[in-house]
């Protein structure tokens, strides 16, 4: 069970959502992705976990394509942190979770009171360890009956996938036995209105939706439509802009996880982004509506066009 954990500063811990096997995760996370190309991603986010921490962030997240698995599980060490302290996921590439568990995730540190794994590297001394969150990043059908194996044998306390559309959920539900407990997807007002519909699904399926880019319309589109919309909710709410959008994002999406990214990674802003989510008050309707309708002037995606894609009839 994750420990509660207050920032550096005294502040109030980040409130919790159950996921659908009863595991309770912080609705906001540290991502330690950076570029939105994937190609230029930090490989030693060590100090930027450490800073996290001491915010108050127990949720991190990481992948196989991001290279930091080894320098998360470091700072973890560094900390000299109980397991409980934190809640760490990782995500796979495609066809090869087993490779990503030998190559990545067996440096991370796992659900035992042990501070890090991976340093001996046997294989099977690393696999009889557990992380609380391992995610498919789209590789789907026999890649997902992989996963459910990861779980049973205890290597991964909860399992879930990543730009999953409803057909891809449904080919899952239909060849699989466990249910995803995330979705992680990008979602900001320029791509909600064709992302809502893959939300309500999720949400129908009892999937929690994990969202990244939610700041995109103030660091990947600025002067676009929303721009004003927030500005003029945010100084309603005697908040910041990006605050807005991390509130709106959490809330359109039933009360997901939402993850900022390392990108940002000072300590004013992480303060800040915990504040929206442990002082900040909630949107009204209105505020929501009015977001979402100013992104839907105007569509646009950092990540492609996959997730547009109409579901099957």
């Amino acid at each position: 069970m994750l420990s509660t954990l207050t920032a550096s500063n005294g502040s109030t811990t980040i409130p919790t959502i159950r996921l659908n096997n009863g595991i309770q995760v912080p609705v906001l996370g540290f991502g330690t992705a950076i570029k939105p190309d994937g190609k230029h991603t930090k490989k030693d986010v060590s100090e930027d976990v450490k800073l996290a921490y001491s915010e108050g962030f127990q949720h991190i997240d990481c992948a196989e394509r991001y290279g930091n698995e080894m320098s998360v599980g470091a700072a973890v060490k560094q900390l000299v942190l109980s397991r409980e302290a934190l809640f760490i996921a990782t995500k796979c590439m495609f066809l090869f979770p087993i490779s990503t568990w030998l190559h990545g995730a067996r440096h991370l540190p796992t659900a035992t009171d042990e501070p890090i794994v991976g340093t001996n590297p046997e294989p099977k001394t690393s696999l009889q360890k557990s992380l609380d969150l391992f995610v498919d990043d789209v590789g789907l059908g026999k890649t997902w009956l992989l996963m459910e194996e990861l779980q049973k044998d205890g290597k991964a306390t909860s399992i879930g996938v990543s730009n999953a559309r409803v057909d891809d959920i449904d080919e899952i539900l239909k060849i699989g036995g466990i249910v995803p407990a995330v979705n992680q997807i990008e979602l900001h007002p320029y791509c909600y209105d064709k992302a809502k519909n893959i939300v309500d699904y999720c949400h129908s399926k009892g999937i929690i939706i994990e969202v990244f880019c939610a700041l995109a319309p103030l660091t990947q589109f600025p002067g676009g439509p929303v721009d004003v919309v927030v500005k003029d909710i945010a100084s309603q709410l005697n908040a910041t802009e990006d605050q807005v959008l991390l509130k709106w994002a959490h809330q359109v999406t039933h009360g997901g996880i939402v993850l900022v990214s390392s990108a940002s990674c000072k300590k004013t802003r992480l303060e800040g982004y915990r504040k929206a989510f442990t002082e900040m008050r909630g949107l009204t309707r209105d505020q929501l509506d009015a977001i979402s309708a100013a992104g839907a002037k105007k569509h646009q995606r950092v990540y492609g066009t996959r997730m547009d894609e109409e579901p099957s009839l």
